[in-house]
């Protein structure tokens, strides 16, 4: 199932924020089996925003965008939603109250009117409520197209996507396990990491690794891309138990989770006794400050 993702904001273009969220959802939606077959970038300009929904829902059925939900005059892409599905701007009560009730939450001795516009939502969109933020998330659906609007802000945007878009997408279009899995390693070059887990792998379980390299660490996923015949987990899972383990000094977790996050979740004494044996872990961790080091796993100073 093919996703665009649209990220709408100028301030992304003038280069003033760096568009991480697309960066987020395209990783969460890859390993979920979902194929983001376009990322764009525009701006808050109503008419743009309108021509491109147009453009994207020529080549897909389903569009996530992120930005221009907020309460000041630049925030545009509701309305731009609704004149792109014929609908209407509409007031919702349960939303006013909830924004009044944070802003009060907050310290506000009244409710501030121009976060009004926030309560305006699409006639007949399922909203999502936002935790961690006043503009709640939006879907509009109609013929079988559609729209998810979210925040801009990161935060905000991970949570929704997470507690709400990403699950009903799953639902919906991708019973029963992900047909994909990771595996995260560290101090292993993308070449090395190829030629050690390549051999014995038939052509058609090569075609399942993809790699990401970044910073010292390589994320290898597996999982089918681009058409092709439909691949069961028993083969996934069978490539990754087989990448693990011939990677198993360089492997710090098979989830999502950064190294630090994995370290940091376990004790002192477990952490140091897991990561002696890992000696690319040691060598990252000594780039690491004295302070983070002794508070993390309690190596002596000057290790």
């Amino acid at each position: 199932m093919d996703v665009i993702l649209l990220s709408i904001g100028t301030e992304i273009l003038k280069g003033r924020i760096v568009n991480t969220n697309s960066y987020y959802m395209a990783g969460r939606l890859y390993a979920a089996g979902f194929n983001v077959s376009e990322i764009r970038v525009i701006s808050d300009r109503q008419s743009q925003i309108i021509d491109t929904l147009k453009k994207c829902f020529d080549r897909v059925d389903i569009v996530i965008s992120t930005g221009g939900l907020g309460p000041t005059r630049d925030d545009v892409t509701k309305s731009a939603a609704c004149r792109f599905f014929n609908r209407q701007l509409v007031f919702d009560q349960k939303i006013y109250d909830r924004l009044e009730e944070f802003f009060l939450r907050i310290g506000y001795k009244s409710f501030p009117q121009r976060s009004r516009n926030q309560a305006l939502v699409p006639e007949g969109a399922h909203m999502m409520p936002n935790p961690r933020g006043t503009a709640p998330g939006l879907l509009i659906e109609e013929s079988g197209k559609l729209l998810f609007l979210l925040p801009g802000v990161p935060t905000e945007m991970k949570a929704l996507f997470d507690d709400h878009v990403l699950p009903l997408l799953l639902a919906r279009f991708r019973q029963g396990k992900p047909e994909s899995a990771l595996v995260r390693t560290v101090g292993l070059g993308e070449s090395l990491i190829a030629e050690r887990i390549e051999k014995g792998l038939s052509e058609e379980e090569i075609s399942l690794l993809n790699y990401y390299p970044h910073g010292g660490f390589v994320d290898i996923v597996i999982a089918q891309t681009g058409a092709g015949g439909k691949i069961d987990t028993g083969t996934v899972d069978r490539v990754a138990e087989h990448v693990a383990s011939l990677l198993s000094e360089y492997v710090y977790t098979r989830d999502e989770r950064s190294l630090l996050q994995v370290i940091e979740g376990c004790s002192p004494p477990v952490a140091k006794h897991w990561l002696w044996p890992k000696a690319a872990l040691a060598v990252f961790l000594r780039k690491k400050s004295q302070t983070c080091r002794a508070q993390v796993i309690g190596l002596p100073r000057g290790w």
